[in-house]
């Protein structure tokens, strides 16, 4: 149970990083209003999501 609360806790450190990480890399772009820009964002936004989905599933099927 200790083991799934502390990879829970790494999955959340890495999401947050890379989700910071994203935002340095297309918040300039965002500002001049580049229509690629916003695309960007919605793809990293994308992949976020979907890696912090395929973490949860990871966890929850660790526990059965």
């Amino acid at each position: 149970m200790t083991r799934r609360y502390l990879f829970g806790g790494l999955l959340l450190v890495v999401g947050i990083l890379y989700l910071w990480l994203a935002w340095m890399s297309v918040a300039p772009q965002m500002q001049n209003g580049d229509f690629a820009s916003y695309l960007g964002a919605v793809i990293f936004l994308a992949a976020g999501v979907g890696a912090a989905l395929a973490g949860i599933n990871l966890v929850r099927t660790k526990r059965r």
